[in-house]
């Protein structure tokens, strides 16, 4: 247990059950970080014809038409929605945050990060 305040960085996708309560404990004791790692299928389904999806909690399974031009944009709005979910739930907690997707380097999203950060503490933010 660290006792001096740090700056930690916690890398996950952040696709778990409620943990709000231990980020939470955490922001306030320490300079908390969440970096998010996204894959950009998470809301983009590729056009590929007929696809079997298991739920892996449930077992169930369906086949979806991906060609489907409605299906791929519900897709797509539910993934977006669900990081602007995330970005909001981090505000909340006092976490920044740090989008990194799996498609793209990470350098310029963390260098990003900083250059705001270090003007938003400039300005007493």
């Amino acid at each position: 247990m660290t006792t001096r305040r740090t700056v930690s960085f916690l890398i996950s996708d952040f696709i778990a059950p409620d943990f709000s309560k231990q980020l939470r404990v955490s922001a306030r004791r320490h300079d908390l970080i969440a970096v998010q790692v996204v894959d950009p299928r998470e809301w983009e389904l590729p056009r590929i014809g007929f696809v079997a999806l298991e739920d892996s909690e449930t077992g169930r399974s369906i086949t979806v038409n991906t060609w489907d031009r409605r299906l791929r944009d519900t897709y797509k709005n539910m993934g977006l929605k669900r990081l602007d979910k995330d970005e909001k739930f981090f505000r909340s907690c006092g976490v920044d945050r740090i989008l990194i997707r799996t498609d793209a380097p990470y350098i310029k999203p963390v260098e990003l990060f900083f250059r705001k950060r270090g003007r938003r503490r400039a300005q007493g933010r």
